[in-house]
């Protein structure tokens, strides 16, 4: 299987999104700060619409 990078300023792949969302991670604050998304250089304007969709899916 791939790797399906989500966040490339923090090489996030939805499969640590989606382990951080089963490890207990379900408010997207709390993602934002164990999964560093959002905090890359592009500070969200890249990725911020795949996180979300991958957060909406799953939790």
């Amino acid at each position: 299987m791939a790797k399906k990078i989500v966040c490339y300023c923090q090489d996030l792949t939805e499969s640590d999104l989606i382990r951080a969302i089963e490890e207990g991670y379900d408010h997207i604050e709390m993602l934002k700060r164990y999964t560093g998304a959002f905090m890359g250089t592009c500070q969200g304007k890249m990725c911020g619409l795949n996180v979300l969709k991958v957060f909406a899916e799953k939790s």
